[in-house]
């Protein structure tokens, strides 16, 4: 099983190799490939957020209690702290390569991407099959 750093690596060149194909066809403008080229890597990670000692894991337990703390305290917001708060409880009690290895849990994860820009959540959700392949081809 790939480390974060071989996903990361892996990542980098299947993003290369697609942005240069991108750009000869002109699918998109260099300046969508320069805002997916950040989020094709975390999507690359992201299937690892059900391990505990994972670097995504940690990052979005960081990312996720700062944004409760912000809207409790600064919005007094109420309903989406209590969905972010189970979003961590799933994570939390998720097992490794469960639903978060799965082809179908990339699309939902990628979902508000798509709304926002649907070729750059094509290449997020493209980013999240990565790890997969990675993880089956390099598998110990």
């Amino acid at each position: 099983m790939p480390g974060y750093k071989k996903h990361l690596s892996i990542g980098s060149i299947v993003f290369a190799g697609l942005s240069a194909l991108i750009l000869y066809m002109g699918l998109m403008p260099i300046t969508s490939l320069l805002i997916a080229a950040p989020l094709f890597l975390i999507y690359t990670l992201l299937p690892d957020v059900d391990t505990p000692a994972s670097k995504i894991r940690k990052a979005v337990e960081v990312t996720i209690l700062i944004t409760i703390i912000v809207l409790l305290v600064a919005f007094e917001q109420t309903k989406i702290p209590i969905v972010l708060i189970i979003i961590l409880i799933v994570f939390w009690f998720s097992k490794h390569r469960g639903a978060f290895h799965s082809i179908l849990t990339g699309f939902p994860l990628a979902l508000p991407v798509i709304l926002y820009d649907t070729n750059i959540g094509i290449l997020c959700y493209i980013g999240f099959l990565t790890h997969l392949i990675a993880d089956k081809l390099f598998k110990n």
